[in-house]
């Protein structure tokens, strides 16, 4: 699924991936896709990934493929907000942030002054 923004942004086209899915077969569907839709390729501005190898990687990714052909302008590569959240959970430990979270909302409901304050 690829993402273009020419006034706003809109699903472009879904396309299946038949035999592998490195960095090569990514780039060609997505010039595939740009091609049939007439997008100017001259107005690239960024590309948001989920991090994988397959997206990212320096020499072989979509990225790196994207950045070593002269067609392609200057563009900046973004790592998609949800998956980077998603890898901020998996290593974030709730237990103390909720402990101090649990003592400030009970110091400030401790009396009438602090809450008045608050």
């Amino acid at each position: 699924m690829f993402k273009i923004n020419l006034k706003w942004q809109y699903l472009l086209d879904l396309v299946e991936l038949k035999d592998t899915i490195c960095g090569v077969d990514i780039k060609e569907a997505l010039e595939t896709v740009l091609v049939k839709a007439n997008a100017p390729i001259n107005k690239l501005v960024s590309i948001v990934t989920d991090g994988a190898p397959a997206m990212v990687g320096k020499h072989f990714g979509l990225i790196g493929l994207l950045k070593s052909d002269p067609k392609y302008p200057e563009f900046i590569p973004v790592h998609c907000l949800i998956h980077r959240e998603h890898l901020v959970v998996k290593h974030f430990n709730f237990s103390i942030v909720l402990k101090s979270v649990s003592e400030i909302v009970n110091y400030i409901q401790s009396n009438a002054k602090n809450h008045r304050q608050f």
